[in-house]
């Protein structure tokens, strides 16, 4: 996170501990705090510091944080990516789903970006930002 200096394993530890908590966490998340620790010193940044950083990093999802919203979200993900998967493959373009992406074709993009907006949309009413990466291919 931009301006702190924190592990991202502690930071996506704590970051899962809100979305899932169903009330304020008032201390740190279990065995999360030794992953703060600065190794010389062993101190830790106090928790409300961490919690406040996270959720103003995050400011657009915080009103879900400490809600018990998590599992309700990761079920809007899982719909999101069916939808996606089940579009191409009615199209007849094979897609291979990477946990909050998917692999296709080259020349399959189009397509690809098209069936990602419409099932964002449909799922969460809101348009989503998609992004095209081309990875490159080694062969043996």
């Amino acid at each position: 996170m931009p301006g702190f200096d924190y592990p991202r394993k502690g930071l996506k530890r704590v970051f899962n501990a809100l979305l899932y908590a169903a009330s304020p966490l008032r201390t740190w998340p279990k065995d999360t705090i030794d992953m703060f620790r600065d190794p010389e010193t062993g101190e830790a940044p106090k928790w409300k510091e961490v919690r406040s950083a996270v959720r103003d990093r995050h400011d657009v999802i915080a009103p879900f944080m400490e809600t018990g919203a998590g599992l309700e979200l990761m079920r809007t993900e899982s719909d999101i990516l069916l939808g996606v998967l089940e579009r191409l493959m009615a199209q007849g373009v094979t897609a291979l789903p990477i946990h909050d992406a998917i692999l296709v074709a080259e020349g399959c993009e189009g397509q690809a970006r098209e069936a990602m907006e419409a099932s964002f949309l449909e799922h969460t009413g809101n348009r989503a930002k998609v992004t095209v990466s081309h990875s490159s291919v080694y062969d043996f």
